[in-house]
């Protein structure tokens, strides 16, 4: 099962939003839905007060400059407390590479759709469960009784 990413804009402008109103849990989800993340790994690029990781997020999502930077002062407000830490984080995201991100990010731990099929106990192939002594007394105090 994979998950369908939202086009850039689309995610940029909901990604946007979500940092407005600091909803961590939406950012989250909008992070594990365009690159599948881990929601461990997506928690970790929020946290980052330095704000490179989620520049490097948001390049590989190919979130134009602008966007980006009004993203990262939204959600790591940290950086906008100064000039000199604004600036950084913007000539930091100008410098970014769209295929390096891209690369980066695909390497960050990602969930996996686990789609377990339920085996019944009865089936053919279906390991064998073991009886706990009280059920297997029970059970044949049962036998006993109708075979008797």
């Amino acid at each position: 099962q994979t998950v369908k990413s939202l086009p850039i804009a689309d995610f940029g402008n909901a990604f946007e939003k979500a940092a407005q109103t600091r909803s961590h849990q939406a950012m989250i989800v909008l992070m594990q839905k365009q690159a599948e993340l881990h929601a461990e790994t997506a928690h970790q690029i929020l946290v980052d007060k330095s704000g490179d990781t989620m520049a490097v997020f948001l390049r590989a999502a190919g979130v134009d400059d602008a966007q980006a930077n009004r993203i990262q002062l939204l959600a790591q407000p940290a950086i906008g407390l100064s000039v000199q830490n604004a600036t950084r984080a913007i000539k930091f995201y100008a410098q970014l590479k769209l295929e390096t991100c891209q690369h980066a990010v695909s390497q960050w731990p990602k969930f996996k759709a686990y789609g377990a099929k339920h085996q019944g106990y009865l089936e053919e192939g279906a390991p064998v469960r073991k009886v706990s002594g009280s059920v297997q007394t029970t059970a044949q105090a049962e036998e006993l009784r109708y075979t008797g």
